[in-house]
């Protein structure tokens, strides 16, 4: 095999890799949130070591540029953010039912809030209605319904 094909395998298992630690450190997040109901001392250990394991920089990619970065871990943030939901009941954000209507007016009433992990629901609502195929023109309908409401 020639250096080049060598390298090219390389980095094929490091991203493979890299896929397989990400998964991981997202169903380890998905198990905090079950863990931290417990009151057992084997889930305050099995938590603690989840804790200091998912505090570790994962590997990156060889020359990966700081913005690629910077949204692998803005993402890993809003999936741990999307697990927290579901195990409270919050999905179906895909469901044919719920309408692109509803999550952008969610979206614009989360812009004025000021709590911890905000970022991160804004961000989902935005990849929901992405992913949705919703037409970016929902957010400014959104906005405009929301400023003539009296609940405002």
């Amino acid at each position: 095999m020639s250096r080049t094909g060598a390298r090219d395998r390389a980095r094929r298992q490091l991203t493979e890799t890299l896929a397989v630690l990400t998964q991981a450190v997202s169903l380890l997040s998905k198990s905090r949130v079950v863990l931290k109901r417990s009151r057992s001392a084997d889930a305050a250990e099995c938590l603690a070591m989840i804790e200091s394991f998912c505090s570790c920089p994962l590997p990156t990619q060889p020359n990966q540029h700081p913005d690629n970065l910077a949204v692998d871990r803005f993402a890993t943030a809003m999936k741990t953010k999307l697990a927290e939901g579901r195990a409270k009941g919050r999905d179906g954000w895909g469901k044919p039912w719920v309408k692109d209507e509803e999550l952008a007016e969610q979206l614009v009433k989360h812009l004025p809030k000021g709590n911890p992990g905000n970022f991160e629901d804004i961000a989902n609502f935005a990849m929901m209605l992405h992913q949705r195929g919703a037409h970016p023109n929902e957010l400014t309908l959104a906005y405009n319904a929301i400023q003539r409401s009296p609940d405002q």
